[in-house]
């Protein structure tokens, strides 16, 4: 009786993982746009800055390609303050001196 427990335990927690796994396989071959990741070089969005104005609100500016959204987060609403095309800032080359 003592040893029948811990090998039944360990069978049904080999058991769980053996259906987590066909459940895996399954989604991937059946659904694969539900547990498609994006390659790391790929990604669209980027937080470029963020401030913190007080305990309840930040002001974050976010990068989608090349448009800057300035939004506004706090207490029960998301604000977008400003949207608008990435500036590229100028180099000391660019700029004759």
């Amino acid at each position: 009786m003592e040893l029948i427990d811990p090998v039944r335990m360990i069978l049904g927690l080999l058991f769980t993982i053996g259906l987590l796994l066909v459940l895996w396989v399954g989604i991937r071959r059946f659904a694969p746009g539900m547990v498609q990741a994006i390659p790391k070089g790929q990604k669209r969005l980027k937080i470029i800055e963020a401030l913190q104005l007080d305990t309840k609100r930040r002001l974050i500016v976010i990068k989608d390609g090349e448009t800057e959204h300035l939004i506004l987060l706090g207490g029960a609403t998301e604000t977008v303050l400003e949207s608008r095309q990435h500036i590229k800032p100028l180099t000391i080359e660019e700029t004759g001196k």
